[in-house]
């Protein structure tokens, strides 16, 4: 295993590459051109966004060995490749590099920024690392997910090109991240067996199989949906403008609608087998897909509101 192979591996590059969304979906729905969003700070944003992204991947896998060993070899591998030498100074050069981004942001007006990417880097560390492994801890475990993927960046790429936070952007932000987080549970209860085995109390753990796969629906459903009646509203002053792009707008809009469905659908059939970790363990698979088919039509939707 080469080291590029390695590192990928472990900063889950299959799942990072469908990450995009979330890291310019608040700069889309906070600027009002175009010019706005193509800027030297939006930049820097999202490469530290993908920076605090690979340090919680990485210091993951670091402290999931004993699980992955177990059943996601590939992963465990990758990490004793790099070993318990390089791997500590992999981990402080992304910390150093986050930190030396936030610095720059603070220069440069944006220190609420800044100070969300480095809660960010915080909820990283906490969420896979002893002492707090907050992963384990049960139903609080999605917590540091929520906050530090899908709440923090939104409202950070919101604030870098507009201070003044609406309800609206609010509540999109509140069901974005709901939703997905009903798409996670199901890699929550992938994991099931391993996890318990190992000690590892997870939220899986704390409602059962059958709970957290019913709460992975509703949440996929509700959040969604959620998400889209605050994209509509956001929207709706240039929407009525009855443009090419409004329509086109409209026709993601449109295609958001049915993919939240789609998905809401497949998360529930999970939920309905008779073998329902062996049915997370195959639907696992879908994430990527999953988040591609859930967050582009949104993020299509509000970059062609900027053409307007």
């Amino acid at each position: 295993m080469d080291a590029l192979k390695a590192f990928l591996t472990i900063s889950r590059a299959n799942v990072q590459v469908v990450s995009f969304a979330s890291a310019t979906l608040g700069v889309f729905l906070g600027a009002v051109t175009l010019e706005e969003v193509l800027s030297l700070d939006v930049l820097v944003f999202v490469i530290l966004f993908f920076v605090l992204i690979t340090f919680a991947c990485n210091i993951n896998c670091v402290f999931d060995v004993p699980v992955d060993r177990l059943r996601k070899r590939e992963i465990a591998a990758a990490v004793m490749y790099f070993g318990k030498r390089r791997l500590p100074n992999l981990l402080f050069l992304e910390a150093l590099v986050a930190l030396c981004l936030s610095v720059f942001l603070i220069f440069r007006g944006h220190w609420d920024v800044a100070f969300l990417a480095l809660l960010g880097l915080y909820l990283g560390w906490a969420y896979s690392a002893p002492p707090l492994r907050v992963k384990g801890k049960g139903a609080i475990g999605p917590i540091p997910v929520i906050l530090g993927v899908y709440v923090a960046p939104l409202i950070g790429g919101y604030l870098l090109v507009n201070k003044q936070l609406t309800l609206l952007f609010l509540g999109f932000v509140a069901g974005y991240a709901v939703m997905n987080l009903g798409i996670n549970l199901v890699n929550t209860c992938e994991d099931f067996s391993e996890d318990r085995i190992l000690g590892i109390r997870t939220i899986a753990h704390s409602l059962g199989l059958k709970r957290t796969l019913n709460r992975a629906f509703e949440s996929t459903l509700i959040g969604g949906g959620t998400a889209l009646l605050c994209l509509i509203g956001m929207g709706y002053p240039k929407l009525v403008q009855a443009t090419d792009f409004a329509c086109a707008a409209l026709l993601f809009f449109t295609l958001s609608i049915i993919t939240i469905f789609s998905t809401s659908y497949e998360i529930m059939k999970v939920g309905a087998g008779r073998d329902l970790e062996a049915a997370a363990k195959i639907n696992a698979k879908k994430m990527p897909k999953w988040f591609v088919i859930t967050r582009y039509p949104m993020w299509l939707f509000a970059l062609t509101l900027l053409f307007m």
